[in-house]
């Protein structure tokens, strides 16, 4: 079974955080950890969203959906670590919990994108963040795969034209 263990600095003996672990265990109280924050406004007490606590439905043998492969090594029977494990409740009218939004320019009637979902904005040359990477063995010219590119958002009002996306590590390029 696959753990997520982020950048090298990390290895098979780090115990998966509070935060990651399975649905059942988590509450209302468990924090996101700060490599899972989507923005830079979010904090050291935001808290977990119900919809990004993971199932304890899904087994070992449930393959990892495409949308969500780390790197084109991973194929169809590659099992969904437990950790990664996300829950099937939820559909296209699943409104983007506040933890979730990438950026001040969302509101509480966006609703998730299918598998979170694919963007127009990024190059098969944007590295993956470090704080995104799921094990040691990706380093920064490791690509950020199709499907996990981040969506783009358009500037505030009163900036001058031109776009700017979040990356998935939080940060505006």
């Amino acid at each position: 079974m696959l753990t997520l263990i982020r950048c090298h600095t990390q290895s098979d003996s780090t115990l998966i955080p509070t935060a990651m672990r399975t649905a059942h265990t988590q509450s209302d109280s468990t924090l996101i950890p700060t490599a899972m924050r989507t923005a830079h406004t979010q904090s050291d007490s935001t808290l977990i969203p119900t919809a990004m606590r993971t199932a304890y439905t899904q087994s070992d043998s449930t393959p990892i959906p495409t949308a969500m492969r780390t790197a084109h090594t991973q194929s169809d029977s590659t099992p969904i670590p437990t950790a990664m494990r996300t829950a099937h409740t939820q559909s296209d009218s699943t409104l983007i919990a506040t933890a979730m939004k990438t950026a001040h320019t969302q509101s509480d009637s966006t609703l998730i994108p299918t598998a979170m979902r694919t963007a127009h904005t990024q190059s098969d040359s944007t590295p993956i963040p470090t704080a995104m990477r799921t094990a040691h063995t990706q380093s920064d010219s490791t690509l950020i795969p199709t499907a996990m590119r981040t969506a783009p958002i358009t500037r505030a009002s009163g900036q001058r034209g031109g776009r700017r996306h979040v990356t998935m590590g939080g940060a505006w390029s």
